[in-house]
């Protein structure tokens, strides 16, 4: 008895309750889909090969690589955030964070990870071990970022700003006017630019994508997308737009059009690597891989891709 009870504290004190899920291998690069229905990770090589698949206790909701060695999961609903290592599947960290986070970047320059919170209209920084460093306030809704030389832009989905804070000083340094409901923002270092898409609400759906000078915000291009277009992806020649209101994934040149290829039901996510375009059909859950601007392969996944996470 005085063994099972002494049993019962070491797991209390170690955590014998950290879910341990299947390794993946530190030299194995990837594609990784979020599944959100029924919450779990698959992993897949370039091939379209399936690696392992983490079945997840948690409904998460957005995910982001630390290092390349470790996996950060957070979820809207939940006022936690976990840390897995990759090499052994292991729960390693559990922070405390408040519920509302909507999106994750990992900022290596100042190890740190920034998150979004639409409840509280914030930037949240934290430190590697999870201690919280700054909360910047910010517009409404506070949703899709991205990053450039120490800035991160931030896309407030319900109001019509983007906000740029400096990253080592967790300040606001300037805003942009930008269209209402916006979504989906890459960075095009080489032109100086941010590509910024659209969701729209209720019956006013956006269709266009808009591109701005990264230095000024000024409004360079105007690029019609329908019908919703919420990711956007880069390679060296091309920019690809995914509009999930009409499944369609839109390759662009010199701010046109060049294509338009019907792809997957309801897909929110686009990707390009290992030299081709990867798109994740939420309701039809596939994984669908491209080169050419035409669909090579179609892997199937568990219910509701949300999110493509990548490693070389």
């Amino acid at each position: 008895m005085k063994y099972i009870i002494l049993l019962l504290s070491l797991c209390m004190l170690v955590g014998c309750n950290l879910q341990t899920l299947p390794p993946v291998a530190p030299e194995q690069s990837f594609v990784a889909t979020l599944n959100i229905d029924e919450p779990s990770i698959q992993y897949f090589d370039e091939d379209g090969e399936l690696l392992t698949t983490w079945a997840l206790e948690e409904y998460y909701t957005g995910a982001v690589l630390l290092d390349e060695q470790q996996l950060f999961l957070y979820s809207h609903a939940l006022p936690t955030a976990v840390v897995y290592e990759l090499e052994t599947g292991k729960l390693i960290d559990k922070w405390t964070v408040d519920a509302g986070t909507t999106n994750a970047l990992y900022d290596a320059v100042n190890a740190q990870v920034i998150l979004t919170n639409e409840q509280t209209n914030t930037v949240r920084f934290y430190a590697l071990d999870g201690t919280e460093r700054a909360q910047v306030p910010v517009r409404n809704y506070p949703m899709a970022m991205a990053m450039y030389n120490n800035y991160a832009y931030i896309i407030n989905y319900k109001d019509t700003w983007l906000s740029v804070i400096d990253m080592t000083t967790q300040q606001v340094v300037t805003e942009w006017p930008i269209a209402a409901y916006s979504n989906g923002i890459m960075i095009d270092e080489k032109a100086q630019e941010v590509w910024v898409g659209g969701h729209g609400e209720g019956t006013e759906s956006n269709t266009l994508v808009h591109v701005y000078d990264l230095q000024t915000g000024k409004e360079r291009q105007i690029i019609p997308a329908p019908l919703m277009p919420v990711n956007i992806a880069m390679s060296p020649t091309q920019k690809a737009v995914i509009s999930h209101g009409n499944n369609a994934l839109y390759f662009i040149e010199d701010y046109e059009v060049i294509q338009k290829l019907t792809v997957g039901a309801n897909p929110f996510a686009v990707n390009y690597w290992q030299n081709q375009w990867l798109v994740a059909g939420y309701d039809d859950q596939i994984l669908y891989f491209i080169d050419d601007n035409a669909i090579t392969k179609k892997v199937e996944t568990e219910k509701g891709p949300f999110q493509l996470i990548v490693r070389d």
